[in-house]
């Protein structure tokens, strides 16, 4: 959650708004595993690490 935390103030800091990232962290997991994996050229386990990145993320977002 830490990492997770560190890169949402980053984004806010640097001007990105707030909905803007829940969009953005809210799409990754509105699309097909399969079609992500294939477009970004991820395994199985890279996968499972972005999306419980993004998932922090988001959590930590909605709570803000």
């Amino acid at each position: 959650m830490r990492k997770a935390k560190a890169w949402v103030h980053k984004k806010l800091k640097q001007g990105v708004p707030k909905q803007e990232l829940l969009n953005c962290v809210g799409a990754f997991s509105n699309k097909d595993k399969s079609k992500v994996m294939k477009e970004k050229n991820l395994n199985e386990k890279q996968y499972k690490r972005r999306y419980n990145f993004l998932y922090e993320a988001y959590c930590y977002l909605e709570n803000l």
